[in-house]
């Protein structure tokens, strides 16, 4: 264990996780997922395997543990259901088109499948707590605009690897596909017994409240509040993996946590607000189709004007961000709390005067992005 650690660029953090899962409905902690992605070959289907083999057979074309996301919604719901309590591992995420992977990643994280009837009347809708760990080579949120989903999902680009040589990595897939199992085994008959012992359950959920209030205070954001919970319960797992396996030191464990932790918020901050993204989306795609705000040549888009404002009409504004799947009602929304439109007498639009030629001026009504808004994303 200990040699596996040190080639770790993440630490710890995905082999503490695995250990997790049994502890989410003790805790009462949300079901989450935790996304490996980047290029090929850098190691994530072996980080895969390796979390995989603390519970059995990691090996995917073996039938093990690791399974492929090009699956049916009703065999992933099944599937998280049979393994309730333990981690699933769906491998290669882009084998799955966008649609199919949103309604996936939302019922994976809700930990409910999908209602059903039946002849006789209402069948039984399946549950369970369970951690998500998959791989793929982009983010597993990119095929969702909603926020929900990403505060949901800890993403981690790169090699899980990077110190480490073919050898080691070769060494490592051999050494976890002859030997699994056992620690998943030993980790179960460590924690049984807080079902019954209420004063070590009673601990083990002030551990973890005491884990996640702090974490939320030092993010003091909303989506660091969300991912507090996850490695809150993170956190409550390694301690009792460092107790129960005398693998190492609990306080070392949590401060490498700690530091995946930060850097996880860091990065995710913008990422899961829907305004920033959309506003930084719909800047991009002005600023690929200048012409189309400056020239009269051209069919309009709406008003650029240097200094001042660019004004966008709302049918395209609307038809760009139908494009990338944002709702135009929250994206307006968002942008008119944190200041980032100009609103009129009308809902989210002001009305300016545009020239269309030589000496003629109408009035057009648009949406306004004040020029200091515009720079400061441009900047960025």
């Amino acid at each position: 264990m200990h040699s596996i650690l040190m080639y770790f660029d993440w630490g710890e953090h995905p082999l503490y996780a695995t250990f997790a899962a049994p502890l989410l409905r003790m805790l009462k902690s949300p079901n989450f997922i935790i996304d490996f992605w980047g290029h090929t070959s850098v190691g994530k289907t072996t980080v895969l395997e390796l979390a995989a083999s603390v519970w059995g057979n990691p090996h995917k074309e073996s039938g093990g543990l690791v399974f492929s996301w090009d699956s049916t919604r009703v065999f992933m719901e099944r599937i998280a259901n049979f393994f309730n309590d333990v981690p699933i591992f769906p491998d290669d995420s882009q084998t799955v088109d966008d649609r199919t992977l949103t309604s996936i990643l939302y019922m994976i994280a809700n930990g409910t499948g999908k209602g059903r009837g039946s002849i006789a009347g209402i069948r039984h809708t399946l549950t369970w707590h369970t951690i998500c760990f998959s791989t793929g080579e982009k983010p597993l949120t990119e095929c969702t605009t909603f926020a929900g989903a990403r505060a949901r999902t800890i993403e981690l680009y790169g090699s899980p690897f990077p110190n480490a040589g073919g050898e080691f990595i070769s060494n490592l897939k051999q050494g976890i596909r002859e030997n699994y199992g056992h620690a998943g085994h030993k980790f179960i008959e460590g924690i049984i017994h807080l079902w019954d012992d209420k004063e070590e359950m009673a601990q083990l959920k002030k551990d973890y409240r005491e884990y996640q209030k702090a974490m939320s205070l030092e993010a003091n954001s909303e989506v660091g509040d969300r991912y507090s919970h996850y490695f809150a319960a993170v956190k409550v797992a390694a301690d009792h993996v460092c107790r129960i396996l005398e693998i190492e030191d609990a306080a070392t464990a949590r401060e490498t946590i700690d530091r995946v932790f930060t850097y996880v918020i860091e990065e995710s901050l913008e990422d899961v607000d829907v305004g920033i993204r959309a506003l930084q989306y719909v800047l991009s795609w002005i600023s690929g189709n200048e012409k189309y705000f400056k020239s009269a040549e051209h069919e309009s888009f709406g008003q650029w004007r240097d200094g001042e404002y660019i004004g966008i009409y709302k049918h395209k504004l609307v038809e760009v961000l139908e494009n990338k799947r944002y709702s135009e009602r929250a994206t307006l929304r968002a942008w008119a709390e944190k200041g980032w439109i100009h609103r009129g007498d009308k809902g989210f639009t002001c009305v300016k005067d545009i020239k269309i030629e030589v000496g003629v001026i109408k009035r057009r009504r648009m949406v306004i992005i004040p020029w200091n808004i515009v720079m400061e994303f441009w900047e960025k």
